[in-house]
């Protein structure tokens, strides 16, 4: 599907084996998935791209890069690498996208696992693993960080600046439907709601 593919054979690679093993905690989930190549879809000379082990939605791909730990991390030569996982998002959307159906692409502001991974994911957000409101928040708040910001931001600045504090204060936002001004008062509620505005 994209450029530079090289055979899923070598995905256990000796270096994620060697970060998973080197502190086993649930941060390195990410990780031990890489090592297991059922996970992988494809993998070029920089990225894995596999399916969310966990996807909250009915499509959610993670764009991982192979050697750059975190988003701030990233500095003005990881340019180019941005650019190609941006690219490497919109071949999977192209690949999935029905006429109906939108989607983002990005990184948690606050990622959960180790390893820069992007986040490829259908809006229409169904799935048994959209749990809670911390779920719903992390992708439909200012959480969730375009693709094309992280870009512009790192094309001026060099390097990601994250404000922790004001980041995390977005997962406990009262719960509010991503396409209208709805504020259901809990998840199933909220559930049913966005039906209304879903046909995948």
């Amino acid at each position: 599907m994209f450029n530079n593919v090289i055979s899923t054979a070598n995905t256990s690679s000796t270096h994620l084996k060697a970060s998973a093993n080197s502190n086993n905690c649930w941060k390195n989930g990410l990780i031990k998935s890489l090592s297991d190549k059922k996970f992988i879809i494809e993998e070029t000379d920089n990225l894995f791209v596999l399916k969310d082990k966990f996807p909250k939605a009915k499509h959610h791909y993670l764009v991982v890069s192979k050697y750059i730990p975190s988003i701030e991390a990233l500095t003005f030569k990881d340019i180019k690498l941005v650019k190609h996982m941006i690219y490497v998002g919109e071949a999977l959307i192209k690949k999935n996208k029905k006429e109906s159906c939108e989607f983002q692409t990005g990184f948690h502001a606050i990622p959960s696992m180790n390893m820069l991974h992007m986040h490829v994911i259908s809006c229409d957000f169904e799935s048994i693993y959209m749990k809670n409101k911390k779920h719903w928040n992390s992708f439909t708040t200012e959480f969730f960080r375009p693709a094309c910001e992280i870009l512009k931001e790192l094309s001026i600045a060099g390097k990601i600046i994250i404000n922790k504090l004001h980041y995390e204060s977005f997962l406990s936002y009262p719960l509010k439907c991503h396409k209208c001004n709805e504020r259901p008062s809990n998840m199933p509620k909220l559930k049913t709601h966005i039906k209304d505005h879903t046909n995948i």
